[in-house]
């Protein structure tokens, strides 16, 4: 802990793919409401380079339970060694709701339209792991599942089904568009 927090601050501060600082007292109206989901999400392994994903999730509702669906992560590692990994991917959602040990948890299924894989012209040792599974997730997944278990006004927990099963803390903003 002692290293990585400095080494996550740090990380933090560099060009950031995903997150988009919106003014906090903006009072436009629109038509479509668009959530946006942002995370960092850290990977320590000891005596690996530090890796990191940003993670962006974004849900226009078409109905009360359905719409559209877009996810971008761009993972880097701590010496920038692995040129930025950029993985997009669009899709249309259906939510419902179940529980997992007594949570009550809204699930998001993901039919998708459309994957795009920005690959890398180089992947560190650190980052490999990472690639791979992205890799294979772009070949073959086309139903996703995403479960957002808890929430409240500007955060939510996300289980992510990338790189396994990911566990995120994310920050919350909304876009009238």
């Amino acid at each position: 802990m002692a290293e990585f927090i400095p080494l996550s601050k740090k990380m933090e501060q560099r060009i950031r793919y995903n997150r988009i600082v919106l003014p906090v007292d903006d009072k436009s109206t629109g038509d479509l409401l668009e959530h946006n989901y942002h995370a960092d999400i850290y990977f320590p392994v000891a005596g690996e380079l530090l890796v990191r994903t940003d993670l962006s999730m974004s849900l226009v509702y078409e109905g009360e339970k359905k719409g559209k669906f877009y996810s971008t992560s761009c993972i880097t590692d701590q010496d920038c060694l692995t040129t930025p990994i950029k993985y997009t991917i669009r899709g249309e959602f259906e939510q419902y709701q179940t529980t997992i040990d007594e949570l009550k948890v809204d699930v998001f299924h993901v039919k998708v339209l459309q994957k795009e894989l920005t690959k890398p012209d180089e992947v560190s040792h650190s980052a490999m792991h990472f690639y791979r599974e992205i890799r294979k997730h772009d070949i073959r997944d086309e139903d996703l599942f995403y479960y957002r278990v808890y929430q409240n006004e500007h955060t939510a927990v996300w289980i992510v089904p990338q790189m396994g099963q990911v566990l995120a803390w994310t920050q919350y903003t909304q876009v009238k568009l």
